[in-house]
């Protein structure tokens, strides 16, 4: 198995289903197959929406395009979907760029697919899940499961340690709240009302549209901040008042 980073855009003419299938064709059929099984990085960059680095997720199969023999689809695990919470550049602060092996111009820099080291991985994981502790990401209560707030790194065996960081329900859970709560501004997404406790904490919590258990995603667009009165609404209810759509 092998990691990579996909690129995609919101205006590809592939037939993409963001967090779902990603569409290419055959002739990354090699690069893919070696994904199957591991996690792949999504980069978009100037040709669609800017992101750059931004999301981490598994590709669990490959299937043939049924209408075009030339194309294949990677299927994605939908339930590892996990959103950066500081999405990255094309290049380091110090101008290197993420991949080491990428070409500045032509060459490589033109592949929609590229396979990458395990260290080139480590290190766009460690920053892209990287934060700056603010009010509306915080959580309503300090010090919740015995977790700081601030950012710790991801240290030890980057083969066993990073996989595991991102398997792990509970770093997961609050990479997911602190997202949402920062995208929602704090606001409630129903009542529309900022509500802040003496020590200037939101209070909202992050609520899952499509819960994990039916393998929904850590990502923003399958978030709601809610405050109390709606932490018990159900999914249906939720995601009919939003209009949220999953990828």
């Amino acid at each position: 198995m092998s990691k990579a980073v996909f690129i995609e855009s919101s205006h590809s003419h592939y037939a993409d289903r963001p967090g779902e299938v990603y569409h290419f064709p055959n002739s990354y059929l090699s690069r893919v197959a070696q994904t199957v099984g591991d996690w792949v990085i999504f980069y978009e960059g100037r040709r669609g929406d800017g992101k750059g680095y931004h999301r981490v997720q598994k590709v669990a199969a490959i299937r043939p395009d049924p209408t075009a023999a030339s194309h294949s689809f990677a299927i994605l695990d939908r339930g590892s979907a996990l959103d950066f919470e500081t999405n990255l550049p094309r290049q380091r602060a110090g101008k290197e760029l993420w991949e080491s092996g990428l070409a500045w111009v032509g060459g490589n820099n033109t592949s929609a697919i590229r396979l990458i080291s395990d260290e080139d991985f480590g290190a766009i994981i460690n920053a892209g899940l990287s934060y700056e502790p603010a009010p509306d990401a915080l959580p309503r209560q300090e010090d919740v499961a015995g977790f700081a707030e601030t950012q710790a790194s991801f240290a030890g065996p980057l083969q066993h340690d990073r996989t595991r960081i991102l398997s792990s329900r509970l770093l997961r859970d609050q990479s997911f709240a602190r997202s949402v709560r920062r995208a929602y501004g704090g606001r409630c997404a129903i009542s529309g009302l900022e509500l802040r406790n003496g020590g200037g904490r939101p209070e909202v919590e992050a609520a899952h549209i499509l819960p994990v258990a039916k393998r929904g995603p850590d990502t923003v667009n399958n978030g709601l901040a809610l405050s109390a009165p709606f932490t018990g609404c159900s999914t249906v209810v939720c995601s009919g008042l939003m209009r949220t759509t999953l990828f």
